[in-house]
C-alpha cells in the first residue's frame, strides 16, 4: 500500500525515500520500544494526519506548560546580585 503512494511523491519531496524514525505514539518519547523506521513520505504523511487529528496537541500542551513552569520559576527565585569584594 505504502510503496505506491510513496513513489506518487517521487517528484514533489526530496529524498522521498530515505529513512526516517517514527513515534509510534506520538505522545511518547523518541525510545526503543516507541519508534519505528519509516520512509519519509510515510513520515510526513502520518504526522500530517496526526497534526489535522489533534493528535500532536499534546505536544503543544506540553511545551506550554514547561514555558508556564519556566517563567513561574523565575517569579518565585529572587534575583541575585554579585558585588565585587
Amino acid at each position: 500500500k505504502w510503496r505506491n503512494f510513496c513513489e506518487s511523491f517521487k517528484e514533489e519531496i526530496e529524498d522521498y525515500n530515505m529513512g526516517t524514525l517514527l513515534r509510534l505514539d506520538c505522545e511518547g518519547d523518541y525510545t526503543p520500544e516507541n519508534t519505528t523506521f519509516s520512509v519519509r513520505t510515510q513520515f510526513l504523511a502520518i504526522e500530517i494526519a496526526r497534526n489535522k487529528e489533534g493528535y500532536n496537541s499534546c505536544v503543544l500542551r506540553k511545551k506550554q506548560q514547561h514555558e508556564a513552569e519556566k517563567q513561574q520559576n523565575k517569579e518565585v527565585l529572587p534575583e541575585t546580585t554579585t558585588q565585587d569584594s
